[in-house]
This record gives structure tokens, C-alpha cells and sequence, in this order.
């Protein structure tokens, strides 16, 4: 509308309707002038008149604009309340409805990169060669190929040679020597540690290790620096073998076998000169040798090793012991793996001096294998004698310089065994119950193994073992001996616990148990055949000296064999403890119930010995407590200690016979008698069930005034060794 005002406006202006006339005159006349500025003005007058317009036209279009904008709005605005009106009238009556939002959000140009691990190994070189004293080294370098940061620890797999079974190895980050057989190296980072280097040592310095391989790899595991091995995430195995080779020592250890132990004056608790002398032989090699045609001889005569049905053959790293007499198996403890070799009605030679001799073992072609001398004899070496009782040994077995610098004066000798002072003295293969817990428990429960140093020097443990048959071994540390101490000292004992360990055990069927020293060689060993009886352990009785018996377990205390254990029952102070030796003695004939009348007026008592009555010795055993029952400085506990002790002399095993003596089940009663008032009577009642005797004290007769009340008595409980009484 606006632009159609707009197009007739300027039309209008184009083509004026003018009301009148302009006429043009001439310039002359000034008339023109006046006109024309008339003319000027009125022009003016309607381009104003037209721009006027075109404003008013303009905002006629607006407010037209306007109004048809708000018209519309109103009506948008009443159509939406309509709809809502509608919608609102036809959900209310809708009593339930479904509604679902989607939604949908895109990103682009985004990408995701994945990180990864993996290394390589490097060594410049192998293992250096391995000898006794020297370790075997070598670096490995690890390269990360990834871009993560990684864990990671070798093992040892694959391993094959010889040489395999006397290593042990250790890492440089913190870890401890291992068998090889088993290696974990210590756990690292590598941004930590970007190389591991192993360190490999002989645990033997048996000369049959010479010149011998090991092969075997290292496989090296990576993992996530982030997580737990196992737990997932990256991982990659990388794997580098390795040889190890030994050396040769021949200038330490022997390459044959030689003399290892003379013990050439005996002392009086060991037996009779020449008869009882020994000579121990060692063989340090790879081979077992055949004694068949060898001979022992000293400075003057040989005796040719005599030839048996079953030659004698000593093992590699085993020994053996001749000797002039059987006898002499019972003044030592002779491991049984050692070879006992009796000569045919001879002494060594022609018995062995103690101021001084040459020792000589000779092989079937007439050779001197091995010699040695001591005392006034200079003739291998001038090497000074020992005090009676006391032997010369090679210590550590087989080193042989050929010098007199070989021999140690032992003051206490250990035939068929390498020379030290400490044996294994008891153990405890199959413990139950409360008392000694399961085989794996905690100390101080579980196995054990009891050690003695009957020595006079204390030694460092630290790196021994207890070993099974199968070759399972427990380390020796602090952290699993009776003082936290792997030390050991003079004429004391250690247990060693397997607290825990996975790495041993002893079998309960029959086992062979080996107490191993620093070097892996035997020291010590115990066999057992049969079953383990469940809290009974094997132990030297003596200690440290005398056979293997199954006696009741004390570990860290001197051995003893189960005897009977008595604990007193509470009695009156004045009662003599002669009574309690009538008690187990057996005495009496007549038997009288409590209360029951005594026309004698004299206490009798009864008791069965071995089914026979003692009235007699009952009398004197009642009288001489009469006598005695005012010694008031009387002490049970010596009296009992006198009464075993008495025992004791008339057996080897001491035992208390009482539930032998006592064959019937019915009680036996000693009644208190107003004669002896100072007497309390007892009743001894026999199980023969269990094989146990109770002894407890008896309450006064009942007609009898009682001025207090009596103390309970504790019952005595006696235990025999002996077969159950039987029932009369």
C-alpha cells in the first residue's frame, strides 16, 4: 500500500497540475527575477508537501503492519489456549499414559590411541666361570621397545647339566640366593631399573663338579606398570639362555679317594687300643668306587680290605670306616650310610702308635693313593699328635694340599660323617593335636628338627639345610629357630622349625632326613622305615651320641625315654612319705572297707603283688612309717626322687611297675586307725582299660570326729610302658 502512495506521489510530482500559468519574460525586465524565485519557492514549498507524505504514508504502512501482526498473534495465541484447553480437557481424563525422550549427540574428529609394551633383552657376554670360591656373573640389559612403562622379573626354566643341582643364583635388586631349580628374581619397574644382573655360586666344592655345564634359560615376564602381576592388562615374555661352566680346583678338594679321619688313641670310654681304632676314608668324586683289593696300612704292615659276598663300595661323596673290631659300632654313632668295614682278625696294621705313625691306603695296583702322618712320624708331613680321645680329621672332607695345614685336631670325632661338631639330635615328623599342632603349622608348632653342638667352638648356621630324600630342602635362618638365631652354641641345642614352609616336609611313611653344611655336603642323617607315630619323635639317648629311639618329644632339652610321670596328691604335712613307697610297693593281706572294725587295733593294710600276699612286708613298711612319721623335715618331692631313683637302678629304662604289681580291679583300701592318726589312708583303684592306676586320699570313718574338713585330694596318676594288668 505504502509503495503504491509512494509511485502516484512522484507522478503527481512529475506531472504538477499547476492552477496556474508561468510565464517566461525576458531577462530585462527584473519582473523575471521575482517571478522566478515565486516559482522557486513554490517548488520547494511542494517537494516538502511530497516528503511529508511519503512520512505520513510510511507510518500508515506500519500501524497497518501492526495490526495485522497483533491480529494474528491474538488469534495463535487463542488457537494454542484452545488446543490446550482440548488437550488438558482429554488428559484429565486419561489415567495412565507412556512417554519416551530420545536424543541423539554426535561428536566429530575425535580418535583414540592405544598404548603398548614390549622390550628386548640383551647380553653382552655369558656367565664367567664358576669355582668354589669364585661367583659366576653376568648383565642382562633391558630395552623398551613400547611406550609404556612396564614391571617385570625373570625365572629360570629349562635347566639341564650336570652342574644344575649345586647352583644357586641371585638378583641385584634386593633378592636372596636361590636353587636354581626354583629361581624368582626380585619384582622391579623398569624406568626404575633398565637392567638385572645374576649372581650364580657352588654350593658344593666336590671336586666330581669340575670342569661341568649348566644350561637353562631366563625368561624375562613383563607387565603393566600399573597392576598387579597376573591381574590383566598388557604383558609380553621375553626369554635368553644361559651357560654356566666350572672351573677346576684340583689343588683344594681331592680328585680320589683318601684318608679323611684317624682316630688312633682311644680313650677309656671308647673301647681298647688297637682294637678299637679307626680309620675313615672319603670319596670326593663323581664315581663310586669298589674297595675290593685295596689295602690300610701303617708305618710297618698292611691288612688287605677283606672280600665279601657284597663289596664294599663307598658312593660318590660318601664314606667309610675300618676298623679292628665289631665292637667298636657301639662306642660311636656310625650314620648307616656309611660303609663298616671289620679286618679279618687284625688291628690297622700292626696297630696304630699313639707317639706317631704313617697312615697308608694302597690300591689294587700297589699304589699310594693317600697318606698321612702324625706324632714323631714325619714321613708325609710333620704334623703334631693329639691328646688321648681326640682324632685327626681333613676339615672341610677331601681337602688335600698334601700338607699338614689338611689336618684338624677334632676333640670330639665323628666317624662316617664330614667333620663338624653339630649333629641332629631329635625330630618331630608327624605332629597332632593341641600340643604340637599340624606338619605346616607355625612354630613352635609343626615339624621340627632338634641340632646339638657337642663342640667347643659356636657355629654360624646360616647357610645349612635340612634336607628329605626327596631333595627337598629347609634353609636354616633366624626366622624359624628356637633362639631367632642361626648360630649355634657350645654344648647347646637348636630347633629348627618348618614354620610354614612348602619347600620340605617329612614324610610320614618313611623318610630319610639330611642335615646338609655350607657347601651342600652330608654332615648328619636319620632314616626312619615305618610310619611316623603321630607325637613321637626320634632322638639320640643319650644326646648327640647314643642310638635313635622313639621317645617323647623335648625339644631344646636333653632326651630322655618315657617314663612314668606322678603328680602328688595333696596329704597332711606330718604323713611320712614311707607310706607312699608301702603304696607302690605293695604290702598287707587283709583288705577292710572304711570304717569297717579292727578288733587288733593295729592298721592293716592290703595290697596285690603280682597276685601274691605280703603281710610281713606290710608290717615293716607300716612300722618304719610309725617311726619316721614325726621327721618333719621329710620332703615328698625327695622321697619320691629317692624312690624312682631306686627303680631307675634296676632297670636300663626307668619305669614305675605299680599297674603290673596291681592286678585287680577292685579297690584296695588303707584304713586311718586311731593308732596312727598321722597316716592319711589312700585307695588305689587299677584301670586296666587304659593302663593306668589312680591313687587318691580316702575321707576319715564316718564315726571317727574330724576337726577339719579335709582337703580334696588330686589324683595321682601313674604311667607304665608295661602290658595292662589283667583282671584277677
Amino acid at each position: 500500500m505504502a509503495k503504491k502512495l509512494k509511485k502516484k506521489a512522484v507522478k503527481r510530482l512529475k506531472k504538477p497540475k499547476a492552477k496556474f500559468r508561468i510565464v517566461l519574460l525576458k531577462p530585462e525586465e527584473k519582473k523575471t527575477d521575482i517571478l522566478k524565485k515565486r516559482v522557486m519557492k513554490r517548488v520547494k514549498k511542494a517537494k516538502k508537501k511530497l516528503k511529508d507524505a511519503g512520512k505520513a504514508l510510511k507510518k500508515t504502512a506500519q500501524k497497518e503492519k501492526l495490526k495485522k501482526t497483533v491480529r494474528a498473534g491474538g488469534v495463535k495465541v487463542a488457537a494454542a489456549f484452545l488446543v490446550i484447553g482440548l488437550n488438558w480437557a482429554g488428559l484429565a481424563a486419561v489415567g495412565e499414559t507412556f512417554a519416551s525422550f530420545n536424543d541423539a549427540e554426535v561428536s566429530g574428529g575425535d580418535s583414540f590411541t592405544a598404548g603398548s609394551l614390549d622390550f628386548s633383552l640383551t647380553g653382552a657376554t655369558d656367565f664367567s666361570t664358576i669355582l668354589p670360591d669364585t661367583n659366576a656373573i653376568r648383565t642382562i640389559d633391558i630395552a623398551k621397545i613400547g611406550s609404556l612403562d612396564f614391571q617385570y622379573r625373570a625365572r629360570a626354566a629349562n635347566i639341564s647339566g650336570a652342574l644344575c643341582s649345586s647352583l644357586e643364583i641371585k638378583d641385584n635388586i634386593g633378592g636372596n640366593y636361590q636353587p636354581l631349580s626354583s629361581f624368582v628374581s626380585t619384582t622391579t619397574l623398569f624406568s626404575l631399573n633398565n637392567a638385572m644382573t645374576f649372581t650364580a655360586h657352588l654350593t658344593s666344592d666336590d671336586a666330581g663338579l669340575m670342569s661341568k655345564t649348566c644350561e637353562f634359560n631366563l625368561i624375562f615376564s613383563g607387565w603393566q606398570g600399573n597392576l598387579a602381576f597376573g591381574a590383566g592388562g598388557f604383558t609380553s615374555e621375553k626369554t635368553i639362555s644361559n651357560t654356566i661352566n666350572s672351573g677346576s680346583w684340583g689343588g683344594n678338594i681331592a680328585d680320589h679317594l683318601v684318608i679323611n679321619e684317624v682316630y688312633y688313641d682311644v680313650d677309656s670310654g671308647h673301647g681298647q687300643e688297637r682294637y678299637n681304632e679307626w680309620v675313615e676314608l672319603y670319596n670326593p668324586t663323581a664315581a663310586a668306587i669298589d674297595l675290593t683289593g685295596w689295602k690300610i696300612c701303617d708305618g710297618g704292615e698292611c691288612d688287605l680290605i677283606p672280600a665279601t659276598s657284597t663289596p664294599y663300595i663307598i658312593q660318590p661323596n660318601g664314606y667309610a670306616v675300618i676298623t679292628a673290631s665289631s665292637t667298636t659300632w657301639g662306642y660311636w654313632s656310625v650314620p648307616g650310610n656309611a660303609v663298616k668295614i671289620v679286618l679279618d682278625g687284625s688291628y690297622i696294621g700292626s696297630g696304630l702308635n699313639d707317639g706317631g705313625d704313617w697312615v697308608r691306603l694302597i690300591n689294587p695296583a700297589l699304589q699310594v693313593v693317600d697318606s698321612m702322618s702324625y706324632g714323631t712320624d714325619t714321613t708325609a708331613f710333620a704334623r703334631p699328635g693329639v691328646a688321648e680321645g681326640h682324632s685327626l680329621a681333613r676339615t672341610p672332607a677331601g681337602k688335600d694340599t698334601d700338607t699338614a695345614g689338611d689336618w684338624e685336631d677334632l676333640s670330639s670325632p665323628n666317624p662316617g660323617t664330614n667333620p663338624h661338631t653339630v649333629l641332629m639330635n631329635e625330630i618331630l615328623p608327624n605332629p597332632a593335636g593341641d600340643e604340637f599342632g599340624e606338619d605346616a603349622d607355625p612354630m613352635p608348632k609343626g615339624e621340627w628338627v632338634e641340632l646339638y653342638n657337642y663342640g667347643e667352638y659356636e657355629i654360624n648356621l646360616s647357610q645349612w639345610k635340612i634336607k628329605n630324600q626327596m631333595g627337598r630342602a629347609l634353609a636354616i635362618t633366624a626366622e624359624n629357630t628356637s633362639g631367632a638365631s642361626a648360630v649355634i652354641h657350645p654344648g647347646e641345642w637348636l630347633v629348627v622349625y618348618r614354620n610354614g614352609s612348602d619347600k620340605f616336609e617329612m614324610l610320614d611313611n618313611g623318610d630319610t632326613i639330611t642335615l646338609a653344611d655350607e657347601k651342600d655336603r652330608p654332615v648328619d642323617l636319620y632314616t626312619y622305615t615305618e610310619p611316623a607315630p603321630e607325637n613321637k619323635s626320634y632322638a639320640r639317648i643319650p644326646d648327640f651320641s647314643g642310638d635313635w629311639v622313639d621317645p617323647i618329644p623335648t625339644p631344646g632339652k636333653a632326651n630322655q625315654e618315657e617314663e612314668a610321670i606322678i603328680e602328688l596328691f595333696n596329704i597332711a604335712p606330718e604323713v611320712n612319705l614311707n607310706t607312699s613307697e608301702m603304696l607302690l610297693d605293695g604290702v598287707g593281706e587283709d583288705a577292710r572297707a572304711p570304717g569297717e572294725n579292727n578288733s587288733d587295733n593295729a592298721p592293716s593294710a592290703s595290697a596285690v603283688n603280682n597276685g601274691e600276699a605280703t603281710k610281713n612286708e606290710g608290717s615293716e613298711a607300716l612300722e618304719s612309717a610309725e617311726n619316721t612319721a614325726s621327721d618333719e623335715t621329710t620332703e615328698p618331692e625327695a622321697k619320691i626322687n629317692e624312690l624312682t631313683a631306686d627303680k631307675q637302678a634296676e632297670s636300663k629304662e626307668p619305669k614305675i611297675e605299680t599297674p603290673a604289681m596291681i592286678d585287680s580291679p577292685e579297690a584296695v583300701v588303707i584304713p586311718e586307725e586311731p593308732v596312727m592318726p598321722d597316716i592319711q589312708a589312700v585307695e588305689i583303684i587299677n584301670n586296666t582299660e587304659n593302663n593306668e592306676a589312680t591313687v587318691s586320699a580316702l575321707p576319715p570313718p564316718a564315726e571317727q570326729a574330724v576337726s577339719e574338713p579335709a582337703t580334696e585330694p588330686t589324683p595321682i596318676n601313674i604311667l607304665s610302658e608295661s602290658a595292662p594288668a589283667e583282671t584277677g
